[in-house]
């Protein structure tokens, strides 16, 4: 009968995935088997295959396999099989008897020396055979399965035992007991040199950082730590004391930043758990040190404000006055409980959060006077921020920071920090058009910072941003502040009226393109004066808005089509294709004959006649298509041009089987160029 596959979760952690549980009970299995029959048994070359598929298919998503080992579970990467499971907790006490802290499987392992491994393993140590980790023997050197021994029992509570009785003592059950197998997972492979002075704390903690980072095996050291700060509240009294303590001062002898990267090699799950059980089980110094590994290795946000106080209350509750001990450790547990129930929220600051700065900030502190400095005005302004303190310190200490320079750090911390009264009060000294304008020498115009003072100045950053588009040279800049001023509207379009007359022409320019984006004339305001302008690209801008009117439509189209200017002809002649009145035809007419005329623009103007569909067009069309020769010569039509072409095409478009456009059509349809004929069959 085949045992089951599946594996329960064990309580200390998640249950390891299908794959891995399927090939644990064929590890399993196959030791059985290999303890039942005897060499060269037909059955044993089977299983040998079989478990080396599972094994091969679970390393082709990666490089090894690492299997911890406890005396009742086996740890795979961060998850933990149940005790409860009878083939896994067989297999794991095999290992344990077999004194084997962890096996490695790399990729590359073959049937051969899987088969070696299952021969090694099936004998028992208990019937007089020495275990493969024990002490003096030999372990078995393959090039992909590695053996780890366990030779760290020593590492118990108990302080009035030898070491040399703990060795041969079984392992102890309890708190107890995980502190042993946090020894094993940490110490397993030590090397031989390391200091024989060492203390037994110091060489776990430097036994911890070689696993960090480790394939499989950080997740294991972080599972079993969970487990055992889990273990404290219903631990005896006697190991619960010293264990909290030892577990403590553990925390506390990993070099910097070493718990960080170990939690983030869990499961946020798993340090999350982590991190709930140690605020209840660990000395105060070490809840600060966990939450705060915990926040780095999840990218969540700690106020430095916040992680300071905690800090001093964690040194106090471990060193300070003994009357105030009790008091300081309860504040720790208790203000990091509170943050831990908001930290799922994106807010750096809820509500919880906030609350614990607000019972932090009543206790009793030495002024600054007492400490003897001045308090930086960075940090009264963010703890002002943080407890709520709509007083006159935050503002106060923002308004220095501005005279400092440092409007970067005051507008960011506004924009984390939720709205309220403080925050509001704050906002009253920052957004200044003078704090504009030192922002705008600090960032770009598009930058967040620039961006969250305008949106909160609205129409008082108006004059700020026309200083940028009057003074910058730089010609994005010039277009940034020129965008974020058509975004203030009415309010930009009034200060531009202002402006202009005393403008320089560059800025002119720039002034009336902001009037034409924002659609916003100014009553009384008129751009006809801006139209005449001697500089051709004022002169433009100003006839655009003569355009975009209809009221004054009319007469910028007849100031554009009479411009010297190129390119205000061709504004004007594409205003006059959407729209002609009679009144611009003989302008029309004039341009479309003129051959001094840009071609382009010849041929619009063609077009703008054909669309007007007066007997004054046709007669322009057909003396452009059919120039008037001697008396004696047949008219024939003009050479090929686009101005030819342009003119055939509004004859067969406006006035197919007119009378006077008949000559010209029958001789573009009989013309040898093809272009020529397609003019005289296509509609515009």
């Amino acid at each position: 009968m085949q045992p089951s596959t599946h594996l329960a979760p064990s309580q200390a952690g998640a249950a390891p995935s299908r794959e891995l549980s399927e090939f644990l009970v064929e590890l399993a299995t196959s030791l059985q088997r290999r303890a039942m029959y005897p060499d060269g048994h037909p059955m044993l070359l089977a299983t040998v295959d079989r478990l080396l598929a599972r094994l091969e298919t679970i390393l082709r998503e990666r490089p090894a396999l690492a299997i911890g080992v406890a005396r009742h579970q086996l740890l795979l990467e961060a998850t933990a099989t149940d005790p409860g499971n009878a083939v896994c907790r067989e297999l794991s006490s095999r290992l344990h008897r077999h004194r084997i802290a962890a096996l490695r499987f790399a990729r590359g392992v073959t049937a051969e020396q899987l088969g070696e491994l299952l021969n090694r393993l099936a004998i028992e140590p208990a019937r007089g055979q020495t275990p493969l980790g024990g002490s003096g023997a030999m372990l078995p050197a393959w090039e992909h399965i590695a053996l780890e021994p366990a030779g760290y029992d020593r590492f118990v509570l108990r302080a009035d035992t030898a070491a040399e009785e703990a060795a041969e003592a079984p392992a102890p059950g309890g708190a107890d007991g995980l502190w042993l197998e946090l020894a094993r997972l940490a110490l397993q492979g030590e090397p031989g040199d390391v200091a024989a002075g060492a203390s037994e704390l110091d060489r776990v903690a430097a036994g911890i950082v070689r696993r960090i980072g480790a394939a499989g095996q950080g997740p294991a050291v972080l599972a079993q730590l969970t487990r055992l700060a889990e273990s404290l509240p219903v631990a005896p009294e006697e190991f619960g004391t010293e264990l909290r303590t030892r577990i403590s001062a553990l925390i506390a002898l990993l070099e910097p930043g070493a718990l960080a990267r170990l939690m983030a090699d869990g499961a946020m799950a798993e340090r999350d758990r982590f991190t709930h059980a140690a605020t209840t089980a660990l000395a105060a110094d070490a809840v600060v040190a966990v939450v705060d590994a915990a926040a780095e290795a999840s990218n969540r946000t700690i106020s430095a404000h916040l992680l300071r106080l905690l800090r001093k209350l964690g040194h106090i509750a471990g060193s300070g006055p003994e009357p105030v001990r009790p008091q300081a450790d309860a504040a720790v547990r208790r203000h990091v409980a509170r943050l831990l129930t908001d930290w799922h929220l994106e807010d750096p600051n809820p509500a919880a959060y906030t609350g614990a700065l607000e019972a932090m900030a009543q206790a009793d502190r030495p002024s600054a006077a007492e400490r003897g400095a001045d308090p930086d005005p960075y940090a009264v302004f963010c703890t002002a921020l943080e407890v709520g303190d709509s007083g006159p310190r935050g503002p106060a200490a923002a308004a220095e920071l501005l005279r400092a320079g440092r409007v970067g750090e005051v507008v960011s911390s506004l924009l984390r920090t939720p709205e309220s009264e403080a925050a509001e009060a704050a906002w009253q000294v920052v957004a200044t058009p003078d704090t504009l304008r030192a922002a705008l020498a600090q960032a770009a115009v598009e930058s967040e910072l620039v961006g969250s003072l305008i949106e909160r100045l609205g129409a008082a950053a108006v004059d700020p941003l026309f200083e940028v588009l009057a003074a910058s040279e730089d010609l994005a800049a010039r277009e940034a502040a020129l965008s974020a001023l058509c975004r203030l509207g009415e309010a930009a379009a009034a200060r531009a009226v202002v402006l202009l007359p005393d403008a320089p022409w560059y800025l002119q320019r720039n002034l009336l393109l902001l009037l034409g984006r924002t659609g916003h004339w100014p009553e009384g305001f008129s751009p006809a004066r801006y139209a005449e302008h001697a500089d051709p690209r004022v002169r433009r801008e100003g006839l655009k808005l003569l355009l975009e009117s209809p009221d004054t439509r009319d007469e910028g189209l007849a100031r554009g089509l009479a411009d010297p200017d190129p390119g205000i002809a061709a504004v004007a002649l594409g205003a006059a294709l959407e729209q002609c009145p009679t009144s611009v035809l003989p302008l029309i007419e004039r341009m479309a004959r003129d051959p001094a005329r840009r071609s382009a623009h010849r041929v619009l103007a063609i077009r703008i006649l054909a669309r007007s569909r007066t007997a004054r067009a046709l007669q322009s069309l057909t003396g452009i298509a059919l120039p008037r020769r001697r008396w004696f010569l047949r008219r024939r039509l003009a050479p090929k041009s686009p101005e030819l072409l342009a003119a055939i095409a509004g004859l067969a478009t406006h006035w197919p089987g007119e009378p006077e456009a008949e000559p010209v059509l029958s001789q573009a349809e009989r013309h040898p160029d093809p272009e020529v004929r397609a003019a005289a069959s296509r509609t515009e």
